[in-house]
């Protein structure tokens, strides 16, 4: 058994497998397919160039192409709404300044009140004053009729006195005693008398 299995493997290393190797370098690739496959390569390659600015001049043309009414329409409300917004703002500011005109009125009539009251109290001491000014002016003129007719009732004669003169020689002139010169002009025997001084000599109806 050992000699007849020694047999075979000898046999087996005896085969010449340089054929085989042979054989395989005798079969040469297929430049066809290769070819094939290369052109169908390229081929893919250009569809997807051509697929992509296909896909690029539509995406292009559909931005440039006008918008459809319903953008317009979203469009137009949404300025109506920014409009709407800035008219809020506007009529907010509105009411604010009409607060301010409101309380700058009110402040106004306040101080046009407290002016109207203040121009009343001062026609009021006004129309007092000229009341006092009447009553003081009418008993003035009574007065003064009162002192007219006391002045004519009571007026008097006088004398300047001249260089040289005595009130002993006045008297005499006059006709009254020197007591009485005296007693009128409020004298005493020891008084001076001096020129240009004014006595009085007696009532206006005396000579």
């Amino acid at each position: 058994m050992g000699e007849d299995t020694y047999e075979d493997e000898q046999a087996m290393m005896d085969i010449d497998f340089s054929d085989l190797n042979r054989d395989r370098k005798k079969r040469p690739s297929d430049p066809e397919k290769w070819k094939k496959s290369l052109v169908f390569g390229g081929a893919m390659l250009c569809v997807a160039i051509l697929i992509i600015v296909i896909i690029l001049f539509a995406v292009d043309k559909s931005t440039k192409q006008p918008p459809s009414p319903v953008q317009t329409r979203v469009k137009a409300l949404e300025e109506k709404v920014a409009r709407i917004g800035g008219i809020e703002e506007s009529i907010a500011k509105l009411q604010g300044q009409q607060e301010a005109l409101q309380k700058s009125i009110a402040r106004l009539e306040g101080s046009l009140e407290s002016f109207t009251k203040d121009l009343r109290n001062a026609t009021r001491k006004i129309e007092q004053l000229k009341k006092r000014q009447a009553g003081l002016s009418g008993q003035g003129k009574k007065t003064g009729l009162v002192r007219k007719k006391g002045a004519s009732q009571t007026r008097r004669r006088y004398h300047v006195v001249q260089r040289g003169e005595s009130l002993y020689k006045i008297a005499k002139k006059y006709g009254i005693s020197l007591r009485e010169l005296y007693r009128l002009n409020h004298l005493s025997s020891k008084s001076v008398i001096y020129p240009g001084q004014k006595l009085v000599v007696g009532p206006a109806g005396k000579k």
